[in-house]
């Protein structure tokens, strides 16, 4: 199976609890701002702030590479942390 390295950062202009809260918005339906190109949907009853929370992802683009997430850690303001099983490997957010 081949496998995706990626490194993907950015620098916002806003401090670490607005990120925190933009990114769960995101995932949860919330907002869109990702959208055409990266697409979220919440799976389940447990609610994307707490550990435990599961997610579908897939990118709108050449091949769509989907994949589904679980929440193992969640430092609110901090930190997200993925297991992950799909088309990408194991990954975190810090914020």
């Amino acid at each position: 199976m081949s496998r995706i390295d990626v490194v993907d950062e950015a620098i916002i202009d806003a401090d670490p609890a607005s990120v925190f809260k933009a990114l769960i918005d995101e995932v949860n339906g919330r907002t869109h701002w990702w959208m055409p190109h990266l697409e979220f949907r919440l799976r389940g009853e447990t609610p994307i702030e707490r550990e435990g929370a599961i997610f579908d992802v897939t990118i709108h683009s050449r091949g769509t590479p989907r994949w589904t997430a679980k929440i193992t850690k969640i430092v609110e303001g901090k930190l997200i942390e993925l297991e992950e099983e799909g088309d990408f490997g194991n990954w975190n957010m810090d914020i």
